[in-house]
Formats: C-alpha cells, sequence, structure tokens
C-alpha cells in the first residue's frame, strides 16, 4: 500500500544534488588543469574520485522520478503518459538545448565544420551517448543528460506496470540486466580501450542498477512498511546514528575495494559489481537523509547548500562551458582556475535558473 503524498516530499535530498554537482565540477577542474597538488588523502581524496557524483545522481535520479511517478499515476492514472513527458521535457530540455548552442557558439565553433548535423541531430534527441564519436562531443557532460532521458523512457512506458506489480519485483531484474551488460561487452571484442568499454558500459541497460536502487528506495519510502520504519528512524537519534553508521562502513569498504584497483577497467569485479555496491552505498545516504524531519530553522541554516541543490543541473550544465573557457587563460593557476570556475559556474547557474528555466518549470 502507498501513503498519502505528505511523505513524498524530502526536501534535504536537494543538498545531496548540490554536493553531487559541486564533486563533478571540481574533479573536472583538477583534471582539466592538472591540478596534481590536490590532496590525494583525506577527505578531500573524494574529489579526485569526483566522476563518483554522476553515479551519485543516477541514485538520485531513480529516487525522485519514481516518487513523481507514484504521485502523478495516483493522482491521474489516466494521463500519466503525457503529463509525465510533458514534465521531463520541460525540466530538462530547455537547459540542455540552451547550453548546447552556447557550448558550440561561443567554446567550440570548430564543431560546425566537422559532421555537425549529425552531431547535432544525436544530441536533439538525446541519443548522441549511443555513439563514442559524438558521445561526449558538445559539452562532454551531456553523455549522462542522454542516459537520464533513456530512463525517462523506460519510466514513461513501463512506470504504470512497475507500480501496479511493484518495484521489488523488477529491481533483481534490473540489476542483474546491469551485470549482464557490462560483463558481456567486457569479455568482447567490441571495444579498443579503456575509453570505448566506459562508453559500451555506461549506455542506459548497463546503468539500470544504479537507478533501480533509487527507485527502490523512493517505492519503500512511501509505502505502509516504510512510513512507520521512517517515522520510528526520526524519532530515535540512536537509529539515524546507526544507519548513517551503515552508510560510512559501506563507503569504506567501497574505497578499500577501489584503492588497489583505481586502473578500474582493468578488473572484471570492477566494470561489472563494483557500481552496485558504489550505488547501494549512495542509497544508504539517500534513504538517511530521508529520515532527516523538515525543520524550519535548519533549512534557513542550510538554505546555501539547499540552494546549490536547488540550482544543480545548471551547475551541472554550465560548469564544462566555464572551465573551457577558463582555460584560455594561460596565467591561472588551478588553485585561482577553481575560484573563478566555481564563481562563473554558479552565476551562471543561478541567473539561468532563475529567469530561464523557471519559465519551463512554471509550466509543468
Amino acid at each position: 500500500m502507498i501513503q498519502d503524498s505528505r511523505v513524498t516530499v524530502f526536501p534535504y535530498i536537494d543538498i545531496l544534488r548540490g554536493f553531487a554537482a559541486i564533486t563533478v565540477l571540481i574533479y573536472h577542474v583538477i583534471e582539466h588543469f592538472n591540478w596534481h597538488a590536490f590532496p590525494s588523502s583525506g577527505p578531500m581524496f573524494w574529489f579526485r574520485i569526483g566522476w563518483v557524483g554522476v553515479d551519485l545522481f543516477f541514485v538520485i535520479s531513480g529516487f525522485v522520478i519514481t516518487l513523481s511517478a507514484i504521485r502523478l499515476y495516483k493522482k491521474m492514472p489516466d494521463f500519466y503518459h503525457g503529463i509525465f513527458i510533458k514534465r521531463r521535457l520541460l525540466r530538462i530540455a530547455p537547459l540542455y538545448y540552451l547550453t548546447l548552442f552556447c557550448f558550440i557558439v561561443f567554446v567550440s565553433p570548430t564543431l560546425l565544420w566537422v559532421d555537425f548535423y549529425e552531431n547535432l541531430g544525436l544530441h536533439l534527441f538525446f541519443i548522441h551517448n549511443l555513439s563514442p564519436e559524438f558521445q561526449g562531443a558538445i559539452n562532454g557532460v551531456n553523455w549522462s543528460i542522454a542516459v537520464e532521458m533513456q530512463f525517462y523512457l523506460i519510466m514513461l512506458l513501463l512506470g504504470p506496470y512497475l507500480l501496479r506489480i511493484g518495484v521489488f519485483k523488477l529491481i533483481p531484474i534490473f540489476i542483474v540486466l546491469a551485470w549482464s551488460w557490462r560483463a558481456f561487452f567486457f569479455y568482447s571484442d567490441y571495444y579498443e580501450n579503456s575509453f570505448e568499454l566506459w562508453n559500451l558500459s555506461t549506455q542506459i541497460i548497463g546503468t539500470l542498477d544504479q537507478f533501480a536502487i533509487g527507485m527502490l528506495i523512493a517505492y519503500f519510502v512511501v509505502s505502509d512498511s516504510g512510513y512507520k520504519i521512517i517515522t520510528d528512524i526520526r524519532g530515535s537519534k540512536l537509529l539515524q546514528f546507526a544507519l548513517l553508521s551503515a552508510f560510512a562502513i559501506f563507503g569504506y569498504i567501497s574505497i578499500m575495494i577501489f584503492l588497489p584497483r583505481s586502473s578500474y577497467w582493468d578488473y572484471p569485479e570492477m566494470v561489472i559489481f563494483f557500481r552496485t555496491l558504489l550505488s547501494f552505498t549512495f542509497g544508504l545516504l539517500v534513504f538517511f537523509v530521508c529520515t532527516i524531519p523538515y525543520s524550519r530553522i535548519a533549512s534557513r541554516l542550510l538554505w546555501p547548500l539547499l540552494y546549490l541543490g536547488e540550482i544543480s543541473y545548471g551547475i551541472y550544465l554550465w560548469h564544462l562551458l566555464a572551465i573551457e573557457s577558463i582555460k584560455r587563460v594561460d596565467w591561472v593557476s588551478p588553485e585561482q582556475a577553481s575560484i573563478f570556475v566555481l564563481i562563473v559556474t554558479i552565476s551562471l547557474a543561478s541567473f539561468s535558473y532563475h529567469f530561464f528555466e523557471k519559465t519551463f518549470i512554471n509550466r509543468k
């Protein structure tokens, strides 16, 4: 049974969104500016493996989109498909297309002269990730937006069916599909280097386990038993601490597995199974955040972090444009670049959110 919509609002998830976006941004600053002096140990090491921010995004997306689908299907089952795709397109497409345009015109106009129409066409229809040649050609982070949109397509077509029979029954299928997909390509001859293997393994089928973990949490937290458990945890600091400790333990295990295998693509166990462990760990974090009760005082104190989450989509889409532009200034050190990139990216994300994105969001 599904509880009413009061349970499906978890405002502090935005903090995780903002953190994921900033994680990816700093990781790209480290890589693009060859920031060798950036710490390789301690808490700051997180940003050296900041690619995991995308994995966190996928888990959050599975969670949030499933919550949205549950609410929509409960209220308007007969209009589910039309409203669902309209909302997703209005939220994702406008800024995506705007940043595509800005990247081509202001960052890399040479794209106009090399297979431009094929490249643009694949991006316009969110299928550029299917081609190793074009998956990162226009604003490299857009490969993950294509995967997101393909997940939305799955939820559009299968969402009502999933909600009727229960997500719990299909989660194992999604996980096995992802493992099988990644295993097939790892042991195949379809790739010549690690980039091509990465491209193959991060197609939508290869990421289903990550979305599925978010879906599982969403379906659980709005169920009768999930609602009761969350209520119990919210009333017990000890239970909240235990849940946070579980996240810390699995996070530590993930790091200990990763460090001796950091070349990653040489190890079948990493390619096939590690993303599932990582996503389960992030799932524990998402679930923990769901157990934090709303507090007006806490929300005011956490406003900067909540705001970064609110504009996180813009941070994600604008940050490579900022990086590529600032790279042209040859006197900038990595430390200076990180500050400039943060300022420019957050400014662009804030401006586009309030004066562009909201125009479309309000039409949903």
